[in-house]
């Protein structure tokens, strides 16, 4: 807190709490009410609702607790402090790719669900779906079918019957998966509801791997030395060969890597899902309890000796406040350093 700041405004010495919500609006939580204080206008403000974070559109969602409901109303607010949204909605998620979601209840007394813009605009009605989820690469992933999560807005992987849509309502990929993912790249995993396993769909809803995986993740992606996108998913792959997707339960079996574009396996077996590494390009995981890293620009597995580091960034490993840095064929070029 600035020595001047407190000195001037004694109130910020009676604050339980003072939390910076962006450059210019600072919280002030006292023991009975909110503040808000601008920096730049050397102003207080008190609003009769709570502000959260401004995102990088200069956006913050609002909460206002309705007493007699008993449940809390949101709504948005710009970084010019002008109310976008009025907190009447009894959701509004975060803003993904410029866009959000809200939970209306309007003057017909029914329940309506929009997509909204940063400027508080109503850009879609999707009154006809029982789920739509964030914005992914221009994509929204929609249900036709109730799913137990929707209100919560959780983004992981669910059941319904799921298609993608883009920001006009125009259905790209109509529902009919039992499962996907999102199009956190130029791919998704998907699991058709009159299919037995799992493949892998482009932007297009063209099959790209053909649905026969037992299990499979989102299809992540890795630039290589020249700048090309290089796309790959984790398979399970199980000891019985004869199981068929359904049955998957707790079976025994190793996860493998499967390089999307040229519908390849690359034989990297391992026990259990890959280490938060991959976009620098590595794969690290374990087999049999031994760990491994495997680099997927240069197709090999690297020296044992970086096995229990992380990558922390290409060429770059750390463990414990030691670092090692490699060339990029994996070679180590420096001793551990603190």
């Amino acid at each position: 807190m600035d020595k001047e700041l407190l000195e001037k405004y004694p109130i910020f010495n009676e604050a339980k709490r003072v939390t910076n919500l962006n450059k210019n609006l600072m919280r002030i939580e006292l023991e009975d009410d909110t503040l808000f204080y601008d920096k730049t206008k050397d102003i207080f403000l008190n609003f009769n609702f709570a502000v959260c974070h401004f995102n990088e559109y200069g956006v913050a969602e609002i909460i206002k607790h309705n007493k007699d409901k008993k449940i809390n109303l949101y709504g948005y607010i710009n970084d010019k402090y002008e109310i976008l949204i009025p907190p009447i909605c009894e959701f509004a998620t975060s803003f993904e790719e410029g866009y959000a979601r809200i939970k209306v209840r309007e003057n017909d007394n029914k329940v309506h669900y929009y997509v909204v813009d940063t400027k508080g605009n109503k850009v879609l009605n999707v009154d006809k779906y029982k789920y739509v989820g964030e914005m992914h690469n221009g994509l929204m992933r929609v249900s036709t079918e109730e799913i137990d999560d929707y209100d919560c807005g959780t983004e992981d992987q669910f059941r319904g019957c799921f298609g993608f849509i883009d920001i006009t309502g125009k259905e790209i990929i109509k529902p009919q998966f039992f499962e996907v993912s999102n199009f956190e790249t130029d791919y998704i995993s998907a699991h058709k509801l009159d299919d037995c396993g799992w493949g892998v769909l482009n932007k297009q809803g063209e099959i790209v791997i053909p649905f026969k995986y037992v299990s499979m993740f989102n299809p992540f992606c890795v630039k290589d030395f020249n700048g090309n996108n290089k796309y790959f998913a984790e398979v399970f792959i199980p000891d019985d060969k004869t199981i068929a997707p359904e049955d998957f339960v707790d079976q025994e079996g190793k996860w493998d890597i499967l390089d999307i574009l040229n519908n390849k396996l690359l034989g990297i077996y391992h026990d259990d899902y890959i280490s938060d590494t991959e976009t620098y390009g590595y794969i690290r995981s374990t087999l049999n309890g031994n760990h491994f890293i495997y680099d997927l620009l240069t197709n090999k597995f690297l020296d044992k000796k970086l096995s229990e580091y992380y990558p922390q960034e290409r060429n770059k490993f750390y463990k414990y406040g030691k670092t090692i840095i490699t060339d990029n064929n994996g070679n180590i070029i420096n001793k551990p350093k603190r």
